[in-house]
């Protein structure tokens, strides 16, 4: 599964229900709050930049409630913080 299929199925949205690119960029998140993250293939180039897009590790909480966890190959764990036991 892709990234940004992952994403949608977590319930991150594309920007204005688009389908996602996989070989672009794609804005996912509630683009109308300001929020979103951008999403876009490894090794793509950036625009204006010679650099091209690499992976890092990354977790991302979303309201509290969704945990986004990406590591350095680039495999993405989603978690719904409301099942994680409390102490």
């Amino acid at each position: 599964m892709s990234a940004g299929k992952g994403l949608i199925q977590f319930g991150v949205p594309v920007r204005y229900e688009e389908s996602v690119k996989e070989d672009g960029l794609n804005f996912m998140g509630e683009y109308e709050e300001g929020a979103f993250l951008l999403l876009g293939p490894k090794g793509r180039r950036w625009i204006f930049s010679d650099k091209k897009a690499e992976v890092y590790p990354l977790s991302i909480t979303i309201n509290h409630m969704k945990n986004i966890e990406i590591d350095s190959k680039g495999e993405i764990r989603f978690t719904d913080c409301r099942d994680i036991p409390t102490a």
